[in-house]
């Protein structure tokens, strides 16, 4: 072996990790748990129309008003009632519920 190359492989990098005290010190977890802290707030689109509806997805009663919903979204926003990963639900009008990546909705935080 020459000098460049690590004594180890990555997998025991990862099994040597995973023993060690702090082994969830590399985790994504904390991101995760700062998404949740969106609940509750107002939600308004941060894309175009045309992107809300190619990235939208809704529950399969709802789907033929999905640009219906769109346009509601659009002009009255909503307010995020899930989140989960990337992804936030968000509640518009009385009774609609639309999933959206986090990238298309921008929050303002009431809190």
């Amino acid at each position: 072996m020459s000098n460049n190359e690590p004594s180890f492989s990555l997998y025991e990098f990862k099994d040597w990790m995973s023993k060690q005290e702090h082994s969830n010190f590399f985790e994504r977890k904390m991101k995760e748990e700062k998404n949740h802290e969106f609940i509750g707030e107002q939600a308004f689109a941060k894309v175009s129309k045309s992107r809300l509806m190619k990235r939208a997805t809704v529950d399969e009663d709802t789907e033929d008003v999905l640009e219906d919903i769109i346009d509601e979204f659009m002009e009255d926003g909503g307010f995020v009632s899930d989140v989960d990963g990337k992804m936030l639900m968000i509640e518009v009008g009385t009774n609609f519920n639309i999933n959206l990546p986090r990238f298309c909705v921008k929050i303002r935080k009431t809190k």
